[in-house]
């Protein structure tokens, strides 16, 4: 992972936050939001395509499992105890990586107030 294409959110317990800080491509960003409106409706090939952007832009890792959550597409990998946001705010997509124990289980919390951002 290379960790100059991130920003560091210090500070939080046993938790590391990291945002990634470069322009998604057009196409990334066209992928990440047809899989958020469409999730319910994925086919298999999306749904590889969408982890396989994910592992490209962060650890490399297809390890993972998704879901729909109130403003993101939050995905884990249970073995590492690590988490990946795709964030839909204000018009903009974010992309997180966050190492750590995270129970992210209430669908109707905004990103933001689950790690008060």
């Amino acid at each position: 992972m290379d960790y100059n294409k991130f920003i560091n959110y210090p500070n939080y317990s046993n938790i590391y936050i990291y945002k990634y800080c470069d322009e998604l491509d057009n196409n990334v960003k066209e992928l990440f939001n047809d899989c958020y409106n469409n999730w319910y409706e994925l086919s298999y090939d999306s749904l590889k395509l969408l982890k396989e952007k994910i592992a490209k832009l962060t650890d490399n890792n297809m390890m993972i499992h998704g879901t729909l959550m109130c403003d993101r597409i939050y995905f884990k990998d249970y073995q590492k105890n690590i988490n990946y946001y795709i964030v839909f705010r204000n018009n903009n997509i974010e992309l997180w990586y966050i190492i750590g124990n995270i129970i992210d289980v209430i669908y109707n919390v905004t990103f933001n107030k689950l790690f008060n951002l």
